[in-house]
């Protein structure tokens, strides 16, 4: 009779130990899987992370861009009456055709606006192509650190972009952007050949 007691002690211990290295197990699994949706988006509450700027302007619930290595938090988007309803411009003109939105982003001490959005150069022949270095100018004309720039695109193809611009201060509420027309990246690009050719107001949503 000891025997059969001793046993049926010895397994209820086995018991106890086996559900207890199950529970400590469970529990690092939700940890690691907690940990990993806080490094590939965090929460809901927190926002989605995405590498896609298409995303970024489509979604408003993708609060964080991965710009290669960098995870960039977007705290406001811009608009202007041209704006469609994600916030997206298109422009077209000689075979160069861009599709973008304007979003903001706080890097450490400085700040970070992005150019994002998708472009296409629709020609077969000739060199690359894209918007020149455009002003961008506040109510008060003050002129902004960097300009609008789409980069430049090989003939025949289309891709996505993200450009960033680095204000000389505080966000602006509003802002003008003083478009230079579509140029081919082989042709002289000074004065004689570069012009004006849109002028948008874009605004804080």
């Amino acid at each position: 009779m000891k025997k059969y007691t001793i046993l049926i002690a010895i397994l209820l211990v086995c018991s106890f130990i086996l559900m207890a290295c199950s529970n400590d197990s469970k529990n690092a699994n939700e940890e690691s899987q907690n940990n990993d949706m806080e490094r590939n988006g965090g929460s809901e509450e927190e926002g989605k992370l995405t590498s896609d700027p298409i995303e970024v302007i489509t979604d408003d619930s993708y609060h964080v861009f991965k710009n290669g290595m960098a995870e960039m938090e977007i705290i406001g988007r811009y608009a202007s009456d041209e704006s469609d309803e994600n916030g997206m411009v298109t422009l077209e003109k000689n075979g160069f055709k861009v599709q973008f939105a304007l979003v903001h982003d706080p890097v450490v001490d400085e700040k970070l606006m992005y150019v994002m959005g998708e472009r296409e150069n629709t020609n077969e022949d000739g060199g690359m192509m894209g918007i020149p270095e455009s002003d961008i100018k506040t109510n008060q004309q003050e002129i902004l650190e960097d300009g609008f720039t789409t980069g430049d695109i090989e003939p025949g193809a289309k891709d996505t972009f993200a450009n960033t611009i680095f204000l000389n201060g505080e966000p602006f509420d509003s802002f003008e952007i003083i478009f230079k027309e579509p140029i081919d990246k082989d042709v002289n690009r000074n004065d004689e050949h570069v012009k004006d050719w849109k002028r948008l107001e874009f605004y804080r949503e």
